[in-house]
């Protein structure tokens, strides 16, 4: 069942992404296939966005027509966190998030905050006719982090609500 899916959801770490460099259609299969459990079909990345990213500069500059672990790094956060937040503030956030540590750390600390994010928001869903989740505390260098995560995971978890006709009709696993 799709909640179970998204409460044990994986997402991978720096060291799980592509070391070597890859062509644009094979970034896009690679972020679709992981992140096919969180994101609806109708949002998943195309060539042309990833395209745009690069030429509006949301992503660093590529090195002729491949793009290396950074860049897929760039293009999963963008992909995840642009359902609950406008490009413009993805990319200030990631600047601000940089200046504080390097890439590998950063891209890490968000698998890791959207996995607990998904797991809290996901853990009683449809098990009872209401609905808890319990608190977290986002503090320091990587608050908005967690802060954004969690956005998304409970945007996910209203838009399965509305999919599957209400709450009572979610069903546990």
């Amino acid at each position: 069942m799709r909640l179970k899916e998204v409460h044990d959801f994986h997402c991978p770490r720096w060291d799980d992404l592509p070391d070597k460099p890859i062509f644009n259609k094979n970034v896009v299969v690679f972020i679709n296939k992981a992140l096919s459990t969180i994101i609806h079909e109708e949002n998943r990345l195309t060539t042309n966005m990833v395209q745009n990213y690069s030429k509006w500069r949301y992503i660093p500059e590529i090195n002729g027509r491949k793009y290396d672990r950074i860049h897929v790094a760039y293009l999963i956060v963008i992909s995840v966190y642009k359902q609950v937040l406008n490009i413009k503030d993805v990319k200030e956030g990631t600047r601000v998030i940089l200046g504080h540590m390097d890439e590998a750390k950063a891209y890490d600390l968000f698998a890791e905050a959207l996995e607990r994010a998904l797991k809290r928001a996901f853990t009683h869903a449809g098990q009872e006719n209401h609905y808890e989740i319990e608190g977290f505390k986002a503090t320091g260098d990587h608050a908005a982090i967690e802060l954004v995560s969690n956005a998304f995971a409970m945007k996910l978890l209203s838009e399965i609500v509305i999919d599957s006709g209400g709450y009572e009709y979610l069903g546990g696993d």
